[in-house]
């Protein structure tokens, strides 16, 4: 990266990089390990963190709290993809969601994918 090193890790959905991902930015003359286990813990605590929970066979919000996840491009679809936990939802799956929040406010905070949140 013109700004230092970078490293990302994905997981793998069907072959192809889907579901969690993170990545960790560093400066040029840090090293490469330190920066594995910067990369190592993030992946942790991102994966520890949940947002969704099953209830009667589909997927609602944890309440009420932050919800992380990473927005995509929705080749199939007219709007973007929402990732949640490592997760795939539409924005009207997403929209259908949020609905039990009627009435409640919201801060919708979008962050560089190498940015602690």
């Amino acid at each position: 990266m013109p700004t230092g090193k970078l490293i990302e890790a994905f997981e793998l959905k069907d072959g192809e990089p889907g579901g969690y991902m993170s990545g960790v930015l560093d400066g040029f003359s840090c090293d490469i390990s330190d920066l594995k286990i910067k990369l190592l813990n993030r992946l942790q605590r991102l994966m520890k963190h949940k947002s969704l929970k099953m209830l009667h066979k589909s997927w609602t919000l944890v309440s009420p709290g932050i919800i992380r996840g990473r927005i995509e491009y929705g080749f199939d679809e007219d709007s973007p993809i929402v990732i949640i936990d490592g997760k795939y939802f539409t924005w009207d799956e997403f929209g259908r969601m949020i609905t039990s929040y009627e009435g409640w406010q919201f801060r919708l905070k979008i962050v560089d994918p190498t940015d602690e949140d």
